[in-house]
């Protein structure tokens, strides 16, 4: 991780056994409250479908750990500003070379909105694979859409920032999106929404450009 990303982190984590059962601590950085603000002014500007939690992130992401991964111990709340989530297995889908993980992580995807749920943020550092049981978990709760996306624009952002991102770090191919599509389970029409967030004008793909990663060769087929 860079110093400049470093500077940008918003919470610690670390490993913490409680009552036998291994799992995390996370807590909330002090500077958080100084940086969430300011990076929500700059994700609005990328029209990114994004916004950072702050008051009230521990509850919100112990809800939605609990709803989304209820075959594990329950994550609780220890305070105002810190957590604790049981010990998931596997590693981030970003670092792995196995194509299916990047179809798991699609799946999981869809089985997350289907409980009614979005993330905002489900980039492909927020999806845990593991090769043993075949299975991506997707974590990391700290973030929503904005106030006033409808459900449809919500998910179209979802499935595009994980698509964009799997693209960035070298993985899949017009062929793989195809794959993906299916994991995933359905489109609910939205594509021409995700069509319109891979769009090469669009804020956010700009942002990655000027970054240095390459433009994805998958727009069109979402159509």
């Amino acid at each position: 991780m860079s110093g400049w990303l470093r500077s940008w982190k918003l919470c610690e984590v670390a490993p913490q056994t409680l009552d036998g059962v291994a799992g995390w601590r996370k807590q909330r950085l002090v500077r958080a409250a100084f940086l969430i603000p300011p990076g929500n002014i700059f994700l609005r500007a990328l029209q990114s479908g994004c916004r950072m939690l702050g008051t009230g992130w521990a509850e919100n992401e112990v809800r939605v750990f609990r709803q989304t991964h209820d075959d594990v111990p329950p994550a609780l709340c220890l305070g105002a500003k810190t957590i604790w989530l049981p010990h998931l297995p596997g590693s981030e889908v970003r670092k792995s070379t196995d194509a299916a993980a990047f179809s798991s992580a699609f799946s999981e995807l869809g089985r997350f909105h289907r409980l009614g749920l979005v993330h905002g943020d489900p980039h492909a550092g927020n999806f845990l694979y593991d090769a043993g049981s075949r299975r991506c978990r997707i974590i990391d709760f700290e973030t929503t859409p904005p106030p006033g996306m409808d459900m449809p624009q919500a998910r179209a952002r979802d499935f595009a920032i994980l698509a964009l991102d799997l693209w960035k770090h070298g993985k899949g191919s017009a062929d793989d999106f195809t794959l993906w599509r299916e994991a995933y389970g359905s489109d609910e029409g939205f594509c021409p929404v995700a069509r319109l967030f891979c769009a090469p004008g669009f804020p956010l793909r700009q942002y990655w450009k000027w970054l240095g990663y390459k433009d994805p060769c998958f727009p069109m087929a979402m159509e």
